[in-house]
C-alpha cells in the first residue's frame, strides 16, 4: 500500500489537513477475491502503522498547546492550527475505517461471486452428465441444484447491491474531493456489475437448461409412476377375473347361491373402488401424452386403451355373473315355493287316503289337487327352462 499522500493548507489563522492522494484509492476494491483479500490485507496494515503513531500526534497537538501559551501574540494561530489539525487526523483515521469496512464488504461480495461460481459450475456438470437422456434417480439432485443456484443468486444480488450502495454513499465524503472519487467510484461499480452480468447470464443459461431438463425428467418419472400404478390395477383386474369371474357354479340351493351373490356383491364394490383409480389413470395418461417431455408415448398409449378394455370386460363379465346368479337365484326361491306347496298338497292326498268319499267326489278333489301341482310348477319350470336356454358365454 503506498503511502497516503496528505497536504497543510493555510489561509490566515485557518489550517486545514487535507487527502491530497491515496494509491490504491480509497474507493478501489479489486477485480477478483485475490485481489480484494490482497487490498485488505495491506489496509490492515496501514491502520496498525497509523495506529502506532497516534499517541505521537496526540502528543505533539499537546506540545502545541504548549508553544501557544508561551507566544501570547501568536495564541489564537497554534489554537487554530492544534484544532483542525486534530480534526483532520480524526477524519483521516475516519476515512480509512471506512476504506477498510468497503474491503470487508467487497471481499464478501467475491466470496458470494465464488460460490454462486461453484454451484454454476455443479450445475453445469450435472447437464453434461445426464446429456445421453434423462435419468429419473437424478430427479431430487435437479431440483435441489436448482434450489440451491436461486438461493446463492440472491445472496450475490443483495450483497451487490448492499456493495454499491456503499461505494455511492463513500463517494459523497467531502474529503475525498481532491482524489477523483467519482471516477474511481464509477470504476468500481462498473467491476461490480460486469462480473454480476457474467455470473448472472452464465446462471440464466444454465436455468434454461436445467428447467428443459427437469420437464423431461418430470415426464420420464410421471410416465413411470404411471406405469407402476397401472400394473397394480392391471394385476387386480386380471386376478379377480381368474379367481370369480371364470366360476360356472350357480349354486346347487337356494343358500349356496344367495353366498356366491353375496360374493359378487362384495367384489362389485371393490371394482367400483379399483375402477376409480383406472379412470384416474386413464386421464392422467392423456395429460402425459399431451405434454411434449413424455417418454415411452406410444408404450403409455397402447397400455391406456388396454386398461380401458381391460376394465370393460372385466364390468361385462361381472354384470354377466350376477345377472345370472340373480336368476338362479328367482328359480331357486320359486322351486323352495313350489316344493313347500307340492309338501301341503302331499299332506291333502294323504288325508284323503284315511277318509271314505264317494268316486265322484274323490276324483273331483284329485283333479283340484293335480290343478294346483301343475299351477304350482308352473312358475318354477318356466324360469328353469328359461335359464337352461339363456346361451353361455
Amino acid at each position: 500500500f503506498d503511502p497516503t499522500v496528505l497536504s497543510v493548507l493555510q489561509c490566515g489563522m485557518l489550517v486545514e489537513l487535507q487527502l491530497a492522494e491515496a494509491a490504491p484509492n480509497l474507493l478501489e476494491i479489486g477485480s477478483s477475491q485475490d485481489e480484494s483479500q490482497q487490498l485488505l490485507a495491506e489496509h490492515e496494515l496501514l491502520m496498525k502503522k497509523l495506529k502506532a503513531n497516534e499517541d505521537g500526534v496526540w502528543s505533539l497537538l499537546s506540545k502545541a498547546d504548549s508553544v501557544a501559551e508561551e507566544n501570547a501574540d501568536q495564541e489564537l494561530v497554534y489554537d487554530a492550527m492544534a484544532r483542525t489539525l486534530s480534526e483532520g487526523w480524526v477524519a483521516l483515521v475516519g476515512l480509512l475505517e471506512k476504506r477498510r469496512g468497503l474491503l470487508l464488504l467487497a471481499s464478501e461480495f467475491f466470496d458470494r461471486a465464488l460460490e454462486f461460481a461453484i454451484k454454476i459450475d455443479e450445475a453445469e456438470e450435472l447437464q453434461r452428465e445426464l446429456k445421453g437422456g434423462p435419468d429419473p434417480g437424478h430427479l431430487e439432485d435437479f431440483l435441489h441444484k436448482h434450489n440451491v443456484l436461486l438461493e446463492k443468486s440472491m445472496a450475490l444480488l443483495n450483497k451487490s447491491q448492499e456493495l454499491l450502495s456503499f461505494i455511492k454513499d463513500f463517494q459523497q465524503v467531502e474529503a475525498l474531493a481532491n482524489v477523483d472519487a467519482a471516477r474511481h467510484a464509477r470504476a468500481s461499480c462498473l467491476q461490480v456489475d460486469s462480473l454480476m452480468e457474467v455470473l448472472q447470464d452464465r446462471r440464466r443459461q444454465v436455468e434454461r437448461q436445467l428447467k428443459q431438463q427437469l420437464c423431461d425428467l418430470e415426464g420420464h418419472v410421471g410416465a413411470s409412476q404411471w406405469a407402476q400404478e397401472e400394473q397394480e390395477v392391471t394385476s387386480w383386474f386380471k386376478e379377480n377375473m381368474k379367481a370369480h369371474l371364470d366360476k360356472e357354479q350357480l349354486g346347487a340351493s337356494l343358500s349356496e347361491n344367495e353366498n356366491l351373490l353375496q360374493e359378487s356383491k362384495e367384489l362389485e364394490q371393490k371394482a367400483r373402488e379399483w375402477s376409480l383409480r383406472a379412470d384416474r389413470l386413464v386421464a392422467r395418461a392423456k395429460e402425459l401424452l399431451a405434454a411434449e417431455t413424455c417418454g415411452e408415448r406410444e408404450r403409455l398409449a397402447v397400455r391406456s386403451k388396454e386398461l380401458v378394455a381391460l376394465q370393460g370386460e372385466f364390468w361385462h363379465l361381472l354384470l354377466e355373473r350376477m345377472t345370472r346368479l340373480q336368476e338362479a337365484n328367482s328359480f331357486f326361491s320359486s322351486a323352495n315355493k313350489a316344493f313347500d306347496i307340492l309338501g301341503t298338497i302331499e299332506g291333502h292326498l294323504k288325508v284323503l287316503g284315511t277318509r271314505a268319499l264317494a268316486l265322484p267326489a274323490l276324483a273331483k278333489k284329485h283333479e283340484e289337487l293335480l290343478k294346483s301341482v301343475k299351477d304350482t310348477a308352473a312358475d318354477a319350470l318356466q324360469k328353469g327352462q328359461a335359464f337352461l336356454k339363456r346361451p353361455q358365454r
